[in-house]
């Protein structure tokens, strides 16, 4: 089935296309996120889905477990004694108890659809997507900062209001957007904090406030305080003062509540943790923040999902004097293309490497690349390929085997 899928996948040449190949199989399981050389966009979450909608979850949740696991995990834990709580089957399921493909979120757009790693809600504001089971994911709640951070990304280059030219979307725009490495969360708090922690006439924190006026509210390599914001959300700071709001998810919560004695003992915590490591409240963000390749420390741009930064960059091994010195998972293959009258172009980069051989000349060239903003051409047509074609070998079966 999942072989399938991919292959009726590869062969689609419109979104309509993608989207019957996925009903036919229901074998992805991720959501997709395409376009097509016609400019139009699909959005949906096309895998085999448990057919479980709220009614039937609402009359087989027996116990208060299985309620609150309901209400609280979207996990149904039904009552296994009576046929009627079985999973139901929908005409174009492909197979027993899944949400046939016409049942599941997904959505086909002129303009764009997106997904950061939050439910289909809101792929676009514009339209968003209601009134499916829960166990597609939630409505109506607040989106991650960095879901919030990619709707602000979009808007603001369709506007041509962020600094990278006319409005819309290129292949050039598209790097620069990615690579631009914002930081939603200190762009909505970061001027409130420094205002609060100089308030607060605490001389222990008086380098803090210093080195946080003085960050760029960007993940880059020379950033400088983008670590110690870090260290300040992870420890619990990021409390916002005005609550979600249906009506505007893409804006809200916001407002720094430094009403709220967490905030500024957040602050001090990070602050302490940094003096014990000896690690400077100002330094400059590769410099404590890299991967570590056969004892070569290679400096690393982005940062925290959670605090509203695109280029994902999840850290591990905090030590002493050096920060962190391996990353866990964050950004991995980042492609960008665009359709021409000439056919497609693309660029992109494998952030994690070639190869995981410590020995091998791949083992590190790519995440070198990413950590110069650099990409590599993905060539598309025949003669590109040729074009670029370091070296050949040819296999053959020797005859009668």
């Amino acid at each position: 089935r999942t072989i399938d899928q991919y292959l009726a996948i590869w062969q689609a040449k419109t979104v309509r296309e993608l989207n019957v190949a996925e009903r036919k199989y229901q074998a992805t399981g991720f959501n997709t996120t395409a376009v097509d050389a016609g400019g139009e966009a699909m959005y949906g979450d096309m895998g085999m889905i448990p057919n479980v909608d709220d009614k039937l979850a609402e009359a087989c949740s027996i116990s208060a477990e299985a309620k609150a696991s309901w209400k609280t995990t979207r996990i149904a834990v039904l009552d296994g004694s009576r046929a009627a709580c079985e999973w139901k089957t929908d005409k174009d399921s492909t197979a027993p108890g899944v949400f046939g493909g016409s049942a599941v979120p997904q959505i086909f757009r002129s303009d764009y659809v997106t997904q950061s790693n939050d439910s289909y809600w809101l792929s676009n504001p514009k339209a968003p997507l209601t009134g499916y089971s829960a166990i597609f994911g939630d409505e109506a709640t607040d989106r991650s900062l960095r879901t919030r951070l990619g709707l602000d990304i979009v808007d603001k280059r369709l506007a041509g209001k962020d600094g990278f030219g006319a409005p819309k979307f290129d292949l050039v725009t598209v790097q620069e957007t990615l690579f631009s490495d914002r930081h939603l969360g200190g762009e909505m708090v970061r001027d409130d904090l420094v205002a609060a922690c100089r308030k607060s006439g605490n001389a222990k924190l008086a380098p803090a406030c210093d080195a946080l006026a003085k960050w760029d509210l960007k993940v880059n390599l020379d950033s400088r305080g983008a670590h110690l914001f870090h260290m300040f959300a992870e420890a619990g700071g990021l409390k916002f003062k005005v609550p979600f709001n249906p009506a505007d998810p893409v804006h809200t919560p916001n407002t720094l509540d430094v009403g709220d004695p967490k905030v500024l003992a957040a602050l001090e915590k990070a602050v302490d943790e940094l003096a014990k490591l000896n690690i400077p409240l100002d330094a400059k963000l590769g410099d404590v923040q890299a991967e570590t390749r056969n004892g070569e420390r290679i400096p690393i741009h982005g940062g925290a999902g959670p605090e509203g930064v695109f280029n994902v960059i999840t850290v591990e091994n905090l030590e002493p004097q050096k920060g962190w010195t391996s990353i866990r998972h964050g950004s991995s293959w980042i492609m960008v293309v665009e359709f021409t009258d000439y056919g497609p172009i693309s660029k992109g980069v494998l952030t994690y490497s070639q190869s995981s051989n410590p020995n091998s000349p791949f083992y590190s060239d790519e995440t070198k690349l990413y950590s110069q903003k650099g990409w590599d051409d993905l060539n598309f047509t025949d003669a590109a390929v040729e074009k670029a074609t370091v070296s050949r070998k040819t296999i053959s079966q020797p005859a009668g085997k």
